[in-house]
């Protein structure tokens, strides 16, 4: 590790923790000049809350603002995603060689790109088990449609 990197991350976290001391030292201050005047527990809270919020000048309240825009977003994300998946669940379950071939070309892309390290005997287990769940799927197991696949 370079000296540079090493004496910029101590810098930084030199700053850091002395920014976290100076702030640990406001809240002990302002709770101690607020604790007289409170009423109780609760109130004292407000009034330091108060403080902090006037002497930030609402950067927290703007982080906080912030955090929760970024959170509803991710959640609408995620709804659409699974009714995404929910509209595509019956196409999957009524094409089972599509859906194979699909997560075998997945699969064989996150192994070229270096995701998933797979031996080519391995790959091969792979497309063997997933052309048999696709021929169970198609056919199904009862006596009538293994004939029917023998050709008999």
């Amino acid at each position: 590790m370079p000296i540079e990197m090493l004496t910029g991350f101590l810098s930084v976290s030199l700053i850091a923790t002395l920014l976290g001391l100076a702030g640990i030292g406001a809240l002990a201050l302002w709770v101690f000049e607020e604790r007289e005047e409170a009423n109780d527990r609760v109130d004292l809270v407000e009034r330091v809350g108060e403080r902090a919020r006037v002497t930030t000048g609402g950067v927290v309240g703007g982080f906080g603002s912030l955090a929760v825009v970024v959170t509803s977003i991710m959640v609408t994300i995620g709804q659409q995603l699974a009714m995404t998946g929910a509209e595509l669940a019956p196409l999957f379950k009524a094409a089972p060689a599509l859906t194979g071939e699909i997560l075998l070309g997945l699969l064989a892309y996150f192994q070229i790109k270096g995701y998933v390290p797979l031996q080519p005997w391995q790959l091969g287990v792979i497309v063997i088990a997933v052309v048999l769940v696709t021929i169970v799927a198609r056919y199904g197991t009862s006596e009538s449609s293994i004939s029917r696949f023998k050709g008999a």
